[in-house]
């Protein structure tokens, strides 16, 4: 077993695609998430709410 940056590329891109997809997915449900409150729920006190998701 080798540690380090340079013997092991493969899995250290492997880490970056992987914290990069996950980033992307949690920065995209913060944009998704107050425009669902605002828009598809009935319930008009939820609106209020939706700037702190934000």
């Amino acid at each position: 077993m080798q540690l380090g940056v340079r013997p092991n590329p493969t899995q250290v891109v492997q880490q970056l695609l992987q914290s990069l997809s996950a980033g992307m997915t949690v920065g995209m449900m913060r944009n998704v998430v107050p425009a669902l409150a605002g828009s598809s729920m009935a319930d008009p006190s939820l609106e209020r709410f939706s700037g702190l998701l934000a």
